[in-house]
């Protein structure tokens, strides 16, 4: 299985044949990130240092040079798209086919596995990649990383440490010399209004800084996977190549179609009672 997703990506998924510097759409890729990059480093580093004019220049080449990466990624991947169709067209002889018939044709003969019984092949392969990872020793996956950010099986156990904090504050405050009355009345002189307001706005700030360095640290993450998939790591397995692999199954997947019997039926009057019959 592992030599066949490995196949699959090298041949569709690949961008092996356009990465190089002789590629001109691959040079000015790397030149506008590295533009954009450099200038959000100055903007955001030297922010209070620099004039309020320069400070939109920079932001403004920021970015155009944004704008342009995602535009050259996209010429980038056109072009890869291209190979394969020019490739797999001479290979099967056939001009006029699309880049999702060709991935379905060399599915069909890679698996050859009619595609009703993709569903099937998907559940072994989680099935499978899921023993391997739960035997895999100390080896870091991306789901490990995740888990040291926070994992959603711990929920409850956070909420419980985190009760037990306050309960915890609260005996060390009596524990002080503090009356408990002391506490009652502070709380009886808060405005519920008010205070209700202020934890919402306060927990929708936490929410989306969490959330905004959770999927931050996916982004990196999933870029830096993409570079070693196409440089370093282009011969060996990664969770976005089997992701890739799986996601082009479900595309493909078909429900098996029935063939319907038609039956013979012999109709009875309804005058079968009466002196005639129709």
């Amino acid at each position: 299985m592992n030599s066949l997703i490995t196949k699959y990506y090298q041949e569709f998924e690949s961008y092996q044949a356009v990465w190089k510097f002789k590629n001109t759409i691959f040079l000015f890729l790397i030149i506008s990130m590295l533009i954009f990059f450099s200038s959000s480093i100055c903007y955001f580093y030297f922010i209070k240092s620099i004039a309020k004019e320069t400070q939109n220049i920079i932001l403004w080449i920021m970015v155009l040079a944004e704008v342009f990466t995602f535009y050259l990624f996209y010429g980038i991947e056109k072009q890869r798209n291209e190979i394969v169709k020019e490739k797999f067209r001479k290979l099967y002889k056939n001009d006029q086919l699309s880049l999702q018939q060709i991935k379905k044709r060399w599915l069909r003969e890679a698996l050859a596995i009619p595609n009703h019984e993709y569903i099937n092949l998907i559940e072994k392969i989680e099935k499978y990649y899921l023993t391997q990872s739960n035997y895999k020793g100390i080896h870091l996956t991306r789901e490990k990383i995740y888990n040291f950010i926070f994992s959603t099986d711990s929920k409850n156990r956070v909420l419980a440490m985190f009760m037990g904090l306050v309960a915890l504050f609260t005996a060390l405050l009596i524990s002080t010399g503090i009356n408990i009355e002391n506490i009652f009345a502070i709380f009886q002189s808060i405005h519920i209004f008010k205070t209700l307001l202020f934890i919402g706005f306060i927990s929708i700030c936490l929410f989306g800084a969490f959330y905004i360095v959770k999927y931050t640290i996916f982004m990196t993450i999933s870029l830096l996977e993409f570079i070693f998939d196409n440089s370093l790591n282009r011969n060996k397995i990664s969770k976005r190549k089997k992701e890739l692999f799986i996601a082009q199954l479900l595309q493909f997947a078909e429900f098996p179609k029935h063939r319907k019997r038609i039956h013979a039926s012999l109709q009875v009057s309804k005058n079968l009672d009466s002196d005639t019959v129709e």
